[in-house]
């Protein structure tokens, strides 16, 4: 382990930088040079076969990535690694800090100091291993040179350099097949032979030693090189790097085109198109780093059958369902499934997009299903989920139910009241609801519980942080021992502060559900249908024996005047809640005999869900007593200056 720290007044940006290195084997430091230039550095890692080099920042070696990828090329896949010790985790700490924390040294240590520091610290497993490549490898196979005029002589010149090629990149696949080393090979074609190839192997490049040799000759050459990420990573000493963390969940369609340049298309279910790129040489870790960072593919989808193996492994990996068309797609449909996106830039994602569209297009029937399907059920649910079975293969009503079952943690007996309940009617459907509400009352409780331990929690952390600081004056005197306990201290109020504020969130959430529950149980709130989810519902609908309805958004008059009396012909009083006193006058004049109306401007108390309206029942009588009665007034006004009108102009007439 080769520890090293940059000497003050010197930077990678102002030429080869000088550091003071300490080399570390068994836990000892058996080398110490205070004054050493980069080259040197390098010389002592391939002299001493250096398993590791440390830092406590990288950039002290190099300004940038990829200057850092150019001096540690050679290294990759040998078992070298690049350490910086104070990443840990996904923070940076000081080399003073962390050096107190585990008695290597007090205050801020010189260069030489910190190199030793930072070699044994590394020695321990603390820090975070620098990733600049992936454990990847590119092979590519290519023209020597190319061939230069010369008629019949040149063309066969060039026929024989293209078999060579071809014969080397089936030499190179033989021998990756034999050793079981994964690859996917991306080809350019000719008349009778190869113009070049590119494998990426899924391999670092020492597992290559002996399969595949690096050739630089005349007719063709052989390059092998190691993948270069796309920019800096760390791994915490001692971990697997998770290639496949995931920070969405939304479900997606993913359509690939492979090659040398790979089109991708990723669509959500609902068809939104959420990006469409290419890039060169895109492996399959890489391809599954950047989609996943979108969601989780659950179709991968190809424009051409039979289907690429590329396509096939990641939709394998992803354990994603492969749509492959019952034929390869011409340019013309292509085109068609394509046409509208201005996003595309090449024929590879042009090729992508359609193919992502065309699997789309082959399950939007299945999906328009699901989204008629759930209207029965009247309870929201996560509708993408219960696409994303029937893509599985579950019927759509079970998917359904399965959706709704996951989302309202359902067990076996409640999905099955609730399947009973669908069937009788809108009163079995509200006492299964008032058994809900009553089942999440008892979570409540249980959370309250929860509460009661986290308080007792904060009291005992607040117990000992007060002995901590009783002690922290005589603790003065020993600066190492003061130094990790002020680090205590520090991460004891960082976590007591969290826990209260957890605390405070919890609290206010229970209060606020622990009333809407009760009112809505109690039936002194009463829900207010915004009228767009009525006139998408309204065959459900007509069950309602009163319905309350909100114009939450501007609708053509006709569209409510016929909405509003297809609901007063089946003999319902309806009642109307707009949103202003202007909206509330338009309503009047197209109100059914027996309806009423009023604004928000006379409800004082209410709630927005969503797609409804939660109204204190009280309120609402007041509110609409409260409108009548400002119509009322407004007519006799009206009445008396008519009065007052007519008087005047009789008394003129007298005159």
């Amino acid at each position: 382990m080769l520890g090293i720290d940059i000497l003050p007044g010197h930077s990678p940006q102002a030429g080869e930088p000088v550091f003071a290195a300490a080399l570390v084997e068994d836990g000892k430091v058996v080398l110490r040079l205070e004054e050493t230039s980069l080259s040197e550095v390098l010389k002592i890692i391939e002299e001493r076969r250096v398993d590791a080099l440390a830092t406590d920042n990288v950039f002290e070696i190099a300004s940038d990535f990829n200057e850092l990828t150019r001096i540690f090329g050679k290294y990759s896949g040998s078992g070298f690694r690049l350490i910086e010790v104070t990443r840990i985790g996904d923070e940076n700490v000081k080399i003073e800090t962390i050096c107190a924390l585990v008695g290597l040294c007090k205050g801020k240590p010189n260069p030489i100091e910190t190199a030793e520091a930072v070699a044994l610290l590394a020695y321990k497993g603390i820090g975070s291993e620098v990733l600049l490549f992936e454990e990847e490898t590119r092979i590519q196979v290519g023209r020597g040179r190319v061939p230069g005029s010369g008629g019949m002589s040149r063309e066969r010149y060039r026929r024989n350099i293209e078999l060579l090629i071809k014969r080397k990149v089936a030499e190179i696949r033989e021998h990756l097949n034999r050793t079981g080393i994964d690859y996917d090979l991306f080809i350019r074609k000719s008349g009778v032979g190869l113009v070049g190839a590119t494998f990426i192997v899924y391999a670092p490049r020492d597992k290559l030693n002996g399969i595949v040799k690096q050739e630089s000759g005349h007719d063709l050459f052989v390059e092998i090189q190691p993948i270069k990420r796309e920019s800096i990573s760390y791994r915490p000493l001692g971990k697997v790097e998770n290639r496949a963390s995931k920070k969405s969940d939304r479900y997606l369609i993913v359509g690939l085109d492979p090659g040398i340049s790979t089109g991708v298309a990723v669509l959500g279910l609902s068809g939104e198109i959420i990006s469409v790129f290419s890039r060169r040489w895109l492996s399959r870790s890489q391809l599954l780093r950047i989609i996943l960072q979108y969601g989780r593919p659950v179709i991968v989808a190809t424009d051409v059958n039979p289907p690429p193996s590329y396509v096939r492994k990641i939709a394998a990996q992803v354990g994603a369902t492969l749509y492959v068309p019952p034929r390869s797609l011409s340019v013309e449909e292509k085109r068609r499934l394509a046409e509208g996106y201005m996003g595309v830039e090449n024929t590879h994602q042009r090729d992508a997009l359609a193919a992502a569209m065309r699997a789309l297009r082959e399950y939007r029937g299945k999906f328009d299903e699901v989204e008629r399907e759930a209207v029965k059920y009247n309870v929201p649910f996560p509708m993408d989920y219960a696409k994303y079975l029937v893509i599985r293969g579950v019927p759509v009503s079970n998917a359904i139910q399965d959706a709704i079952k996951e989302y309202l943690h359902l067990t076996s007996k409640e999905e099955k009241s609730l399947n009973e309940a669908l069937e009788q009617g809108p009163e079995e459907l509200l006492k299964f609801y008032q058994r809900l509400v009553e089942k999440m009352a008892n979570e409540n409780r249980a959370l309250q519980v929860e509460l009661r331990d986290m308080r007792e929690k904060v009291n005992n952390l607040e117990a000992i942080l007060k002995n901590i600081l009783e002690t922290r004056v005589e603790l003065r005197r020993q600066s190492m021992d003061y130094s990790k306990l002020e680090l205590k201290i520090e991460s004891l109020n960082t976590e007591l502060n969290k826990i209260r504020l957890q605390l405070d969130e919890s609290r206010n959430e229970i209060n606020v559900l622990r009333g809407v529950l009760r009112n809505v149980a109690l039936g002194r709130y009463i829900p207010v249908l915004n009228i767009s989810l009525l006139l998408e519902n309204l065959g459900h609908l007509e069950k309602q024996v009163q319905p309350v309805i909100f114009i939450d958004k501007n609708y053509p008059v006709s569209t409510l005047k016929a909405l509003l009396d297809d609901l007063a012909e089946s003999g319902r009083q309806v009642i109307v809640i707009t949103r202003s006193g202007k909206e509330l006058q338009t309503i009047r004049k197209i109100l059914p005999i027996g309806s009423r109306a009023t604004s928000l401007e006379y409800i004082d108390e209410c709630i927005q869900l969503e797609e409804m309206l939660l109204v204190r029942s009280d309120s609402l009588s007041r509110a609409l007593v409260m409108a009548e009665s400002d119509e009322g007034s407004k007519i006799r006004d009206i009445f008396e200056e008519y009065k007052r009108e007519r008087i005047r102009s009789f008394e003129g007439l007298q005159r």
